[in-house]
């Protein structure tokens, strides 16, 4: 591969009342073949991907320090290193921190990068956001202390610990995020685990399989399947129910369950509440409904059909639930 640098420092200096403030900016072009691999290690600052039109990868990185005094900004600024390096068709990039004690200072590294639409990103940041426009190729985000806003991808792989994650549209996702706020727009299959988080909102998803804990998870619409295996501490709230759906499965402990389910739908029930009580609304079940000791459990059939293709599967102890 050929690889064409550009490096260029471009230092300013600004002030407030408080503080001085350094900044230097690092430029690298690199020529890349088809599919090419990006992988960007960072912290203290932003990673925001721009889809360019041509063969390169274009990283710019501004680098900033601030200090009391000039020549304390320009020390924190040139203390923070950054490495971008070529390999086949691999792109990599890492900052890193000299250590240093200061007061009222602080450094920061923002990456813009410029990519092929076909670009394979591998993005990891700490105390900073990460902004995605489209991802056509698998992409894997790693977040702590910061936020992802991405708008489209294929199939994506997310860790996101004490920020938030805005995710318009993806086909295939796995997100794994704790101590967080969660949205998503249109989900084609979700995995994943939450816990902790304050905010787990899905608009729409076909199919979904999640472990939850301390985390209330409302799901706009449901079009195919849910399947929560562990829901403790938290609460299941889906809105609307597609009529072709084919299985609700959730296993919860001392937490609510709300099934927006109707009239017209059919499916197979089968429910189980230990401490808890069955709330079925208007729907017209031609179940056997017993109770034994502090167990209600309600198992039977909604709809025209005797043998409905869908199935519903509820198993809680200490929390309600309601299909309404």
């Amino acid at each position: 591969m050929l690889l064409t640098v550009l490096l260029v420092s471009l230092c300013a200096m600004s002030s407030t009342a408080a503080k001085k403030v350094y900044r230097r900016q690092i430029v690298k072009e690199f020529s890349v073949g088809a599919r090419p691999e990006l992988a960007l290690s960072n912290c203290f600052g932003e990673i925001r991907i721009v889809e360019g039109a041509d063969r390169k990868i274009t990283v710019r990185v501004e680098l900033r320090g601030e200090g009391k005094t000039e020549e304390e900004a320009r020390r924190y600024a040139e203390a923070v290193n950054v490495d971008l390096s070529l390999s086949g068709n691999r792109v990599e990039g890492r900052t890193t921190f000299q250590k240093i004690i200061c007061n009222n200072c602080g450094r920061a590294a923002d990456f813009t990068v410029t990519a092929p639409r076909d670009v394979v990103l591998s993005l990891a940041n700490q105390f900073g956001n990460i902004y995605i426009n489209r991802a056509t190729q698998p992409l894997t985000v790693t977040v702590k202390y910061g936020d992802l806003y991405l708008k489209e991808a294929s199939t994506a792989s997310v860790n996101v610990s004490f920020g938030k994650a805005s995710i318009d549209r993806c086909a295939m996702l796995n997100l794994n995020s704790q101590y967080s706020g969660i949205t998503l727009g249109t989900v084609g299959q979700l995995t994943g685990k939450t816990k902790f988080d304050g905010t787990y909102r899905i608009e729409s998803v076909g199919r979904c399989t999640l472990t939850a804990g301390y985390t209330q998870i409302r799901i706009d619409r449901l079009s195919e399947s849910c399947v929560v295996d562990k829901l403790r501490f938290s609460g299941l709230r889906i809105g609307e129910v597609a009529r072709g759906f084919s299985e609700i499965s959730v296993k919860a402990s001392y937490s609510e369950v709300h099934l927006g389910l109707t009239p017209g739908h059919a499916f197979r029930a089968d429910l189980s509440a230990s401490y808890g009580q069955i709330h079925t609304g208007d729907l017209n079940i031609r179940a056997a409904d017993t109770r034994n000791g502090h167990t209600n459990q309600l198992s039977g059939t909604v709809g025209a059909s005797e043998s409905p293709r869908a199935r519903v599967s509820v198993t809680s102890s200490f929390g309600d639930i309601y299909l309404k």
